[in-house]
């Protein structure tokens, strides 16, 4: 059996308050139908309280949701957003220069996500760039274009068996309006330019109005699979986290997956 739960910050209106994120919850095929994932949980739930954390995230499975549903979270609403582009896509006149992801020895992506925080941002180190968005990027044959000191995106590629499913702007940072609609437009250029039809976006914009969408093509907007579970929040609170991911302003990028 394996349980662990990781230990993140995040910013709220100038605040600081503790995320629990349940990594994982294993148990191997014998042992299982017996209790003790369950068991696992509850002690992870009773650390979280005992340590004064204030809300818990995992992701899920769609069929394995009543499992954790049975001890309390429940299901978020964060949008996620597919497009598949029309043929006025390839009119954009846009130029930019993605390049496979590195670690930029200035930290400036480090800077640039810090800078403009969305609510409920997840608080990154460089080492968690390094070790561990950096790894999830490489996994998934990420390509960045970063706008120096300004902004970047993240275009998350996939091999050759599932290219029909296109590709993802798994994450992107932006100071101002101008940057993000700048990063967002080079994103659907630069698919329309390797020949695909399907763009995804990891949320909704920051500061551009999501019809911006709708002049790449046709959008279909889902609902993603995460949980959620509060801790030590008041009801008021956690009802305005519930909002802030539901409306898509709070985000928890693909990369920060635990």
């Amino acid at each position: 059996m394996v349980n662990s739960t990781t230990i993140r910050n995040v910013q709220w209106n100038g605040e600081k308050y503790l995320c629990g994120g349940i990594a994982n919850v294993a148990t191997v095929p014998e042992y299982r139908c017996h209790g003790f994932s369950r068991h696992l949980l509850r002690t992870a739930i009773s650390k979280m309280e005992k340590e004064k954390f204030h809300y818990s995230l995992l992701n899920s499975l769609p069929n394995r949701q009543s499992h954790y549903a049975a001890l309390d979270w429940e299901k978020t609403e964060s949008p996620n957003v597919s497009v598949v582009l029309n043929d006025g896509s390839l009119s954009i006149q846009q130029s930019a220069s993605w390049k496979p992801f590195t670690i930029p020895a200035n930290n400036t992506l480090l800077d640039i996500y810090s800078k403009c925080p969305r609510p409920l941002q997840l608080d990154r180190s460089q080492s968690y760039v390094q070790h561990w968005v950096g790894w999830n990027w490489k996994t998934t044959s990420s390509v960045l274009y970063e706008i120096q000191e300004k902004g970047y995106a993240v275009l998350s590629m996939l091999d050759e068996k599932h290219k029909e499913r296109g590709v993802c702007v798994s994450e992107w940072r932006a100071i101002d309006y101008e940057i993000e609609k700048h990063l967002l437009e080079a994103a659907v250029v630069e698919l329309a330019r390797r020949g695909g039809k399907l763009i995804e976006f990891s949320t909704l914009p920051q500061y551009v109005d999501k019809k911006l969408f709708e002049q790449f093509g046709t959008v279909t907007i889902r609902q993603s699979k995460s949980m959620i579970r509060n801790i030590s929040l008041s009801t008021t609170q956690y009802e305005q986290v519930k909002e802030l991911y539901r409306l898509g302003q709070a985000v928890y990028w693909p990369a920060d997956y635990f």
